[in-house]
């Protein structure tokens, strides 16, 4: 669920899994590519937690390589 000032550029989304979606917005100067992740626990195993990291990997791989990149 998302407002409409942002559902009208939005170019599509992309859910690689249930931790990791990607969001396109088209803006006038440039578009932009939002990653939202939810990160495994400690408690996961190291095999999970490598998968999430490939997850974000692929994510990012949808995004044009001339892209800046901003991590919060």
């Amino acid at each position: 669920m998302i407002k409409n000032s942002i559902a009208k550029p939005m170019i599509g989304y992309w859910a690689i899994s249930n931790r990791v979606i990607m969001m396109k917005l088209q803006r006038k100067l440039f578009n932009i590519s939002i990653i939202q992740v939810y990160a495994p626990t400690q408690d996961y195993s190291d095999e999970d937690i490598e998968q999430f990291y490939e997850e974000i990997e692929q994510a990012i791989e949808y995004t044009n390589s001339n892209v800046m990149r901003f991590y919060l």
